[in-house]
């Protein structure tokens, strides 16, 4: 009920959960076939695509004050997201 705990909370599983996604962004991964290691830069691209389409949403609704965007700045920075990477693929970012 209190509104100053309950915003800290709400930052802080935010936080906890973009370490959590980061950690697996940036983690080797492993072919089993041959026991090569790579790191995933098409993961690493969407990810920070992500980052700056719900940062360029933050500006319009902080700065240009487009309230309405509040709801629908997760889904569509994730779906720019992945339409993102559908392009990084196609130009030959595999890995």
């Amino acid at each position: 009920k209190d509104k100053v705990w309950g915003e800290l909370f709400m930052q802080a599983m935010f936080i906890g959960m973009i370490s959590a996604f980061l950690g697996y962004v940036i983690a080797p991964r492993t072919i089993e076939e041959t026991g090569e290691t790579y790191i995933s830069y098409l993961a690493i691209l969407t990810f920070l695509s992500a980052a700056i389409i719900i940062g360029l949403i933050g500006v319009l609704i902080n700065k240009y004050k487009q309230n309405w965007l509040r709801n629908y700045a997760i889904p569509i920075s994730m779906i720019g997201a992945m339409i993102l990477a559908v392009v990084y693929a196609s130009l030959g970012v595999i890995r």
